[in-house]
């Protein structure tokens, strides 16, 4: 069953123009207000919502060029490397039009210079291989790495635990100390104790 509320009515278009109008309004009030007072003012849930709101979207709108960038440099990388495996190719290509031009001279040097061609190519594709490799164990190392970090701030609140346990154990004997002190003596300023 369809209610009809004519005054009431959610469309996406209204709700993103409604929020855009809210940001312009809430940043340029934002503006003034820093201009005006330069103190932190006391703010209202509205202007706290707001505030989130803004720092969400900015943060989204980092987090799309990083991830924008990322791609470009990938894309350059990967055009990068398939303009050095086309050359490669072609001196291939080269390498054996000249030998089939030469072949009826020399037909034993032909064959080096193929493999020649060929070991240029096997030596790219290894270099290629290694720095993949080189980058494979580095990310490993750098994963290593970040989980230690996150394996000593797990065990950093239990530490911290022991260490506030361990003084409060101490604690009574250093009061249990005192209070022999004072009772032993009572007419002297025990700061004077203490100080040597």
């Amino acid at each position: 069953m369809k209610v009809a509320l004519p005054l009431c009515t959610v469309d996406g278009k209204v709700c993103r123009r409604r929020f855009y109008t809210l940001m312009d309004v809430f940043k340029r009030e934002e503006l003034e207000s820093l201009r005006a007072s330069g103190a932190a003012e006391d703010y209202e849930e509205r202007e706290q919502l707001l505030t989130d709101c803004f720092e969400l979207t900015e943060r989204h709108a980092q987090q799309k060029a990083d991830k924008t960038e990322k791609k470009r440099d990938a894309e350059r990388r990967e055009a990068a490397s398939a303009d050095i495996v086309r050359s490669a190719m072609e001196g291939m290509r080269n390498k054996r039009a000249l030998s089939s031009d030469t072949d009826l001279a020399t037909p034993p040097s032909t064959k080096k210079k193929k493999r020649s061609g060929t070991d240029a190519l096997l030596g790219f594709l290894e270099d290629r291989a290694s720095s993949r490799n080189n980058r494979d164990s580095l990310k490993e190392r750098q994963l290593q790495v970040e989980e230690r970090r996150l394996m000593l701030e797990e065990h950093r609140p239990q530490q911290n635990k022991d260490k506030t346990d361990r003084m409060l154990a101490i604690m009574p004997s250093e009061m249990g100390l005192m209070a022999q002190l004072i009772e032993r003596y009572p007419n002297k300023k025990l700061y004077c104790l203490f100080k040597s």
